[in-house]
């Protein structure tokens, strides 16, 4: 699928936090959404309960500008007890959050010619809301995530031409810092899959080495 048929999506989130898998007693953020936790975002969207639905879609992600970073004490549970309200089950701990998040999100069809699109699901629902079957409020993450914005741009960096905002794309690389889930199993933790990648600001059009393919 070409650059040209790629659908981007504008997506705004006032409050939300990524913690990073390895963090235990300060809860520390990815300064982005991973990609299964964007594509879980866009399968509630569209009211898909199924994540296999549209396994092998290409999608890109990139950040208008970076959130602002702060710290919360917050109760986190943690089931170390049979007994649910034992004290155990819970403790404070640091927790980062961003405010003012705003990304974009390439969603490419994994042409292997398959009869439904994610591509064009979300256009559909986009342009149709009221066909759209689906429950509960719109988060990207944790529930407490919720999505302010979403709607169709034409080009994620027609933004940064017109504001000078540095737009940053999360790049597939072996050697990139950051370890990012591209397939989440949360029935069988082994099936997970992961990828490495780096967090850079994109100065030119978006080529195609910033798709990650879902379920690879």
């Amino acid at each position: 699928m070409s650059q040209a048929d790629t659908l981007w999506l504008k997506v705004s989130v006032p409050i939300a936090s990524f913690t990073v898998p390895q963090a235990r007693e300060f809860l520390e953020s990815y300064p982005f959404p991973p990609p299964t936790t964007v594509y879980g975002m866009l399968l509630s969207f569209i009211g898909e309960t199924d994540p296999n639905a549209f396994k092998g879609t290409g999608l890109a992600i990139l950040v208008e500008g970076l959130p602002a970073s702060s710290v919360v004490l917050r109760k986190m549970r943690r089931f170390k007890d049979r007994k649910m309200a034992s004290d155990k089950n819970s403790k404070p701990d640091f927790q980062e959050v961003l405010t003012g998040l705003v990304f974009y999100a390439g969603i490419q069809s994994s042409g292997q010619g398959e009869q439904r699109s994610l591509a064009q699901e979300l256009s559909n629902a986009l342009q149709n809301p009221e066909a759209i079957q689906r429950f509960g409020g719109l988060s990207c993450g944790e529930s407490h995530n919720l999505i302010d914005q979403i709607h169709i741009v034409q080009h994620p960096l027609a933004a940064q031409q017109k504001t000078d905002t540095t737009i940053w794309g999360l790049l597939p690389s072996e050697e990139g810092d950051w370890s990012v889930a591209v397939w989440a199993d949360h029935v069988n933790l082994s099936n997970t899959s992961w990828a490495q990648a780096e967090f850079v600001p994109i100065e030119e059009t978006v080529p195609e080495q910033y798709f990650f393919t879902i379920g690879a």
